[in-house]
């Protein structure tokens, strides 16, 4: 529902009449960042009847889909399928078996947070989150993967490594699909 508000926004608010710099979504709210010029700085309800009719009428959006070569063989892969039960196989398996809608980005830029993954999957963060994650890692943390888009601390499970560079084209409510790079488990 965030992800279709924010889309019909985009398309039928006038945002230099409002003075709108940015439009954020992120899982569960959709920010909106103005100038004080805005009349939504005096009025902050003034957009309340835009944005119900959006939610009644939202624009579909069919963004892009990206496919990701990813090479299955991080530090955290075997660690990681012990503790949920499924051998390395099955992991990849999952993990490739779903396209991931991009539901926000974040904590770093242009990190996809995604939505989808298997409930199998699903994992607590790390107890000790490393200091330094490499560019690409992909990475399972609680119910969401993703890909580190800069080298970074990070405390997520890092199940493989991608080359994948195109980070900045990335957009809420477009697709990552995961593929397999090499057979090396």
């Amino acid at each position: 529902m965030i992800l279709s508000l924010f889309y019909t926004l985009q398309q039928t608010l006038d945002r230099d009449d409002w003075h709108i710099t940015d439009i954020v979504p992120t899982y569960t709210n959709l920010a909106v960042y103005f100038t004080v010029e805005s009349t939504l700085f005096h009025q902050p309800h003034a957009l309340d009847g835009t944005i119900e009719k959006a939610l009644k009428d939202p624009i579909s959006y069919h963004g892009s889909t990206y496919e990701v070569p990813v090479s299955y063989t991080g530090e955290d892969l075997s660690t990681l399928s012990k503790q949920l039960g499924l051998d390395t196989k099955e992991l990849i398996r999952l993990h490739t078996n779903t396209p991931y809608p991009i539901a926000m980005l974040g904590f770093r830029p242009f990190f996809p947070y995604l939505l989808g993954l298997d409930k199998k999957l699903h994992a607590p963060r790390r107890k000790s989150p490393r200091l330094s994650v490499k560019k690409g890692s992909v990475a399972i943390g609680g119910e969401q993967t993703g890909i580190y888009s800069e080298n970074s601390p990070g405390g997520w499970h890092i199940i493989g490594y991608t080359d994948f560079d195109d980070f900045s084209l990335l957009q809420p409510g477009d697709t990552i699909v995961f593929k397999q790079k090499d057979l090396t488990c």
